[in-house]
This record gives C-alpha cells, structure tokens and sequence, in this order.
C-alpha cells in the first residue's frame, strides 16, 4: 500500500515538474519578445520574472511625476512622523505590490553576493551593508534598482554600470 502511494506521488511530482518546465519556457519567450523586459534585463539581478513583474506593476511610467516616487509607491521608503520639532523616520511603509517588493530585494541581495562585474549601485550597496546589515542594504538596493528601472523604462536606454575608480598607486 506505500508502494502504490509513494508511486502515485512520483507520478504527480513527474507531471507538476513538466507543467513547471513548459510554462518557464513560455515565461522566458514572451519576456525575450517583450522590447521593456529586454531592456529592463540588462540591470543586475534582474530576471525575466521581475522585469514582467516590475513593468505590469508599474504599467505606464509617465504616470509617476519623478523615479523617486516608485520606491514610494512600492512601499520601499521609510514612514514619516514630524510634529513640531520631533522628526522619525520609522520602518519601511510597505504599501503596494508585496510581491514586487520581495522580487526587487531579492535582486538586491543577488546584487550584493553574487554580481562579480562592479557597478555604483553594488558599491553603494556593499558600504551601506557594512553599516546596517544585508537585509537592509538589500531592501535598499531593491529601492534604488526600481528607480533605476523606471528611468531605464522612460528614457530606453540600457543599464550603466560605471567605471571602476582607479586603484592609487
């Protein structure tokens, strides 16, 4: 009886796993067709399922008055709290898309640990995580990355990555 169970299971497992593979693939053809997506691939950590994600959440960049408004929106930026001579910035708001929220700090983790080419962006990021922490430079860098994104979105132009500085001899 845990034979026939177990194989009944593997059989499921088998059929989950192609499903899974045929729909990246589909995943991966429309975000390759897709002129945006292409373009929104060139920045680091940046992958077909978070450059689909970013542009349907983001929809028209027109819309936003400046880049900076889309961490914002996302609810990436700290809350505000002023009264009189009191100013607090508390915790990160986290209004907006909880899914494209978790995607861009994951591609700031990616940028942070994995990305070997040198950018501002993962140097800023790495001197900010030896203040704060990983988590916070992530989320941080994820900020940073979707107001890059949204200015590569208006402007059609490519991810810069920068020049290195110049070791002193």
């Amino acid at each position: 009886l845990v034979h026939q169970t177990m194989e009944g299971v593997l059989e499921v497992f088998d059929i989950l796993t192609e499903k899974i593979t045929r729909l990246d693939q589909e995943l991966l053809k429309i975000a390759h067709q897709d002129k945006d997506a292409r373009l929104l691939m060139t920045a680091q950590g940046i992958g077909p399922i978070t450059a689909l994600t970013y542009k349907a959440e983001i929809f028209d960049p027109s819309r936003f008055p400046n880049s900076r408004t889309v961490g914002a929106y996302l609810g990436m930026t700290p809350m505000q709290y002023s009264s009189g001579e009191t100013h607090k910035q508390g915790r990160i708001s986290k209004c907006g898309s909880m899914e494209l929220r978790s995607l861009l700090t994951e591609a700031g983790v990616v940028i942070l640990t994995r990305t070997q080419k040198w950018s501002k962006l993962k140097a800023w990021g790495l001197k900010l995580m030896r203040k704060k922490g990983l988590k916070k430079a992530s989320l941080a860098v994820g900020r940073k990355l979707a107001v890059i994104m949204h200015r590569m979105l208006l402007e059609q132009k490519e991810f810069v990555w920068g020049k290195a500085p110049e070791k002193a001899a």
